[in-house]
């Protein structure tokens, strides 16, 4: 099973079924990281993701740009 190294070196990888699987994964991941970073910016957050409060990540989670990336 190919791995999928996480964005922003978070020094985490998942191994996720076949190629082509691990391919769309890992282009979803890196849509939401920038999906997220630019609402950080936006909201006048921290862009350091593991900084966020837990209400800001669910914010950020409940938002279309999230749940549906474009990819």
């Amino acid at each position: 099973m190919p791995t999928i190294e996480l964005p922003d070196n978070f020094g985490l990888a998942i191994t996720y079924g076949t190629q082509d699987e691990a391919g769309r994964m890992k282009a979803v991941l890196d849509a939401r990281h920038v999906f997220a970073t630019k609402y950080c910016q936006e909201h006048g957050w921290t862009t350091n993701l593991s900084n966020l409060s837990i209400e800001q990540a669910l914010q950020i989670r409940a938002q279309e740009g999230w749940k549906n990336p474009v990819i």
